[in-house]
């Protein structure tokens, strides 16, 4: 017989194929489409499904419905047999927008039956993860012989025998068993029976004890999650060097010496101390990732420059809070470098720009928080096109940017160049960044003006971060075209001219700072963001009615506002707002009364305005406020009792929610470059999830709002958690007359009181012997009578205490706190007795008489010399003040401000009070 053609060989098996899976089923069994509908009338007793959907709707029985089309069901395509099932997640999480929790009872498939899998005979893939299970029937697990993967991660099986248990399971090859809050360790036991068993996630636990000896046999194990656990042992070496890909933690760094075919080693997020020198994984020559991270700093990486030569060739590596020593020249022969992260070190020298020639597929340089000095040498002889994320932040980084910076690194996503000293002008080629999402140049000493091809090419961007700089000119130019920016931060510039009336442009907006510049003009209605910072400028107008919508925190103080604050700001729009800082403008009239609907408002700052009236009792309505100032303003009347009901301290929530880029960028617009560069460094995605990079991992807050607030005499300035526990009520420098409140001493949180340079009268509420946490009590300039009540010396934290310039008498408390004061505290009171210089009067050291030898040095001044020294030096002082105000248009409007402001105040003033 002749042979056949060996190209007629291939067509004629490729058409027996074809026609076999042509005549295959198509249809699912019968057997296994009732097992599915059975499946589903169990799972609508277990699960409470309150999504829109119908729980797995295409689940019908009905004629020529094949279940092989059903949704969360795979099947063999020549077979017909069920071969996965994907029933993870049926109560139907929303994991983008709320963190996964199990509920008791409703909500959770808390008891599982496995029974109701035994119909299916070829099941090879299970998934059953983010479904509450607490308990499996374990005898039915026995019976699925075909089955090699099973997810049940994030459920609540907290005992580690299950381990054990599944072990039995004999074509089982990868199990992932992590987020279930298993508690108690593991034995050898539980180990023993995976005999094929190649991936196994145990991660994110509660285990503790050792790790069972048994794990070095498991001899086909491809990939082991322990991390995030509370193991307390060193991992066994015997057995493990057929482990090609590791992941591993908890446990000592020296263990992991001898495992020489190792391809990934994350022991990161965990409590290591100790020293750990890099030489010990040298030999590794299959090693790809290396990733290790101290938790709390405590673990000291030694690179011995001497160790030779490492066999790997690395494509991702991070050693972060290691406190490095030495240098990195275990990377000069490192040329497949993909990420690099080696932040929070103590690294020092120059910036390593020969990482970027070393490796030209680089992606991903961080280096911050470390000592590196010297200019930003970026090897400008060719552009690195692959670079997407450089961050060098908080170094010590000095000089002038490259010319050629944004030709250099045309493709990246993320520069971070903030906390450095880098001066001199922003370059214009920053331009050609054109895919650039943020850029951080935040707290260095550059100057000029903003270069157009920045604000008007780079359309992209989602972060602008110039804040604390020398920059200067109008920003809000004509060429400005980023229309989906989300954080900008220009505070603490020379920018001048006006905000920008785009409606769409604030549409995007989370944080806008243009805090502390030279920006005037009114602010637009179209004003709109989470965060909106424009204290510190020369913004003049009314404060405009239709903006600040959806805002939690509103700063327009020292600024040159006028009018009443407008009855038109409605409260659902500012339903939100949590800060409101009016200080130091020109506002008049009255307080309206629908700030009172401002049930969030946790500061209000008033103070230094032209305010009069009565205080509102609308006020007492904002229960959750912890700091109010209506100080240096006309509010005449009395004291609101009612303030009573306010909390000044005693609401528990955080005052401030940490806002990050990666949590606005990592689920959006991030994603796609992930995905890619996953692709590019391992071919099974089962190990990704092992191995996580934060693409900004920077992990600082991009707002933390400081408060200027009088307390023990001075203006001080809290900010970041502090406010979470500073409470304080000023009303001092008005015109309230009548007694001081009783109720007042309901108020047990607060920390600082000051009612001074007022017209109260009446004596010193005895009630205010409960403020047990106050800090600061000044009741100075009123016209308040009686004794200070000696029920006031319990007041235990109380550290500032002023009654001075009042018409109280009778002896003053000696005891405690009271013992401290002096003098000061008292003064202007003539009736009062026991005075601290009558108690504890200190000598008195005379001045001696002049001799006739020193007499005449003593007390004679020329007479014409003190006089032209006089007359020079007070014209010097006045031109120089006039040269102040003629140079710098900002300041002169303060001045005008200042001056007119107290022709305002006192016009005011006289026509209350004639």
């Amino acid at each position: 017989m002749n042979e056949m053609h060996p190209l007629k060989l291939i067509i004629w098996l490729n058409l027996v194929i074809l026609l076999t899976q042509i005549d295959g089923r198509k249809a699912c069994y019968e057997e296994e489409k009732k097992g599915l509908l059975e499946l589903k009338s169990y799972l609508k007793l277990q699960v409470v499904n309150d999504s829109e959907h119908a729980l797995l709707p295409s689940w019908v029985d009905e004629p020529n419905n094949d279940c092989c089309g059903w949704e969360r069901v795979t099947c063999n395509s020549t077979t017909g047999r069920v071969v996965v099932l994907s029933l993870s997640n049926m109560p139907e999480y929303d994991f983008l927008n709320t963190s996964f929790q199990c509920f008791d009872g409703a909500g959770s498939s808390s008891y599982l039956n496995i029974s109701l899998f035994q119909s299916f005979k070829e099941l090879k893939a299970l998934n059953l993860s983010y479904n509450c299970i607490k308990q499996i029937e374990k005898q039915g697990l026995l019976r699925l012989h075909q089955l090699e993967t099973l997810y049940l991660s994030f459920n609540r099986l907290t005992s580690p025998d299950i381990v054990g248990f599944l072990g039995s399971l004999p074509s089982l090859k990868s199990l992932d068993l992590s987020f279930n809050g298993m508690r108690g360790s593991l034995s050898n036991h539980d180990l023993i029976a995976f005999g094929r068993l190649e991936v196994l996630d145990l991660s994110h636990n509660q285990l503790e004890g050792g790790i069972p000896q048994n794990i070095g046999k498991l001899s086909s194990l491809k990939a082991l999650y322990l991390a995030y656990n509370q193991f307390n042992s060193s991992l066994p070496i015997p057995g493990l060097c057929e482990l090609r890909r590791l992941q591993v933690g908890p446990f000592t760094p020296n263990s992991i010496r001898s495992q020489k075919f190792l391809q990934f080693i994350d022991i990161s997020n965990n409590y290591f101390e100790g020293s750990f020198s890099l030489s010990s994984i040298f030999n590794h020559s299959k090693l790809e990732v290396v990733v290790l991270e101290s938790r709390e700093g405590k673990l000291q990486i030694d690179n011995n420059d001497g160790a030779g030569i490492p066999l790997f060739q690395l494509k991702a590596l991070r050693l972060s809070q290691c406190n490095m020593k030495n240098s990195l020249r275990f990377l000069l022969n490192q040329h497949r470098l993909i990420r690099v992260d080696l932040s929070h070190n103590k690294l020092s020298g120059a910036f390593p720009s020969w990482l970027l020639e070393n490796n030209t597929d680089l992606r991903f340089l961080n280096l911050r928080n470390n000592s590196f000095s010297g200019k930003l040498d970026l090897a400008q002889q060719y552009p690195r096109s692959s670079m997407g994320h450089l961050d060098v932040s908080y170094n010590h980084i000095e000089g002038h940017l490259p010319k050629d910076l944004g030709l250099i690194l045309p493709k990246l996503h993320c520069l971070n160049l903030s906390h450095n000293s880098i001066e001199g002008e922003l370059p214009s080629s920053v331009g050609a960044m054109k895919k650039l999402l943020l850029l951080d140049l935040s707290f260095n000493n550059l100057s000029g003006e903003v270069p157009k091809e920045l604000v008007k090419n780079c359309t992209e961007l989602h972060g602008l971060m110039l804040n604390n700089n020398n920059f200067h000119g109008p920003f809000f130019s004509n060429h400005f075209n980023l229309s989906n920016i989300r954080v900008l931060k220009l505070g603490s510039n020379e920018f001048t001219g006006s905000l920008i009336t785009k409606k769409e442009f604030y549409g995007p907006i989370k944080i806008l700072d243009v805090s502390s510049n030279n920006m005037d003009g009114m602010i637009p209605n179209e004003i709109a963001g989470e965060v909106i910072l424009l204290q510190n400028n020369s913004f003049e107008g009314q404060i405009p009615c239709g903006g600040f919508f959806g805002a939690d925190v509103i700063d327009i103080s020292h600024n040159f506002l006028s009018g009443p604050i407008p009855s038109c700001l409605s409260p659902e729009s500012l339903s939100s707002v949590s800060l409101l800082n009016l200080r130091d403008n020109r506002l008049s009239g009255n307080i309206p009364a629908q700030i009172g609907l401002l049930h969030g408002l946790r500061i209000l700052l008033l103070g230094n305005n032209c305010f009069n009236g009565s205080i509102p009792g609308q006020l007492c309505q904002l229960r959750n406020i912890s700091i109010m100032d209506l100080s240096n303003n006309s509010f005449t009347g009395s004291i609101p009792s009612c303030l009573s009901n306010v909390a000044f301290g005693t609401y528990s929530h955080d005052f401030f929610v940490p806002s990050t880029f990666s949590y606005w960028f990592s689920q959006e617009e991030f994603i796609p470059y992930f995905e890619d560069f996953r692709q590019d460094i391992y071919d099974a995605s089962s190990f990704w999830n092992g191995v996580q990079f934060s693409y900004f991992s920077q992990g600082t807050n991009l707002y933390v709002h400081k408060v200027d607030f009088v307390t023990k005499n001075s203006l001080l300035t809290y900010k970041g958690d502090i406010l979470n526990y500073m409470s304080g009520l000023d009303l001092s420098c008005n015109n309230l007359t009548g007694d001081m409140p009783q109720s007042l001493g309901k108020l047990t949180s607060l920390y600082a009181l000051n009612v001074s340079h007022n017209h109260l009268t009446g004596p010193i509420p005895v009630s205010f012997s409960n403020l047990s946490q106050i800090e600061s009590m000044d009741c100075s300039y009123n016209n308040l009578c009686g004794k200070v009540p000696p029920e006031l010396v319990h007041l235990n934290f109380l550290a500032v205490f002023s009654v001075a310039h009042n018409n109280l008498s009778g002896r003053v408390p000696d005891k405690g706190q009271f013992a401290t004061f002096d003098i000061s505290s008292y003064k202007g009171n003539p009736f009062l007795s026991g005075l601290p210089s009558e108690k504890n009067r200190s000598r008195v050291v005379e001045t001696p008489l002049p001799t006739e030898e020193t007499e005449e040095k003593w007390y004679e001044v020329d007479g014409t010399s003190f006089f032209a020294s006089f007359v020079v030096t007070y014209c010097v002082v006045l031109l120089s003040f006039g040269a102040v105000l003629y140079i710098n248009p900002y300041w002169r409007r303060r001045w005008s401000h200042f001056i007119e402001k107290c022709i305002l105040c006192s016009l005011q003033v006289s026509y209350q009070f004639p």
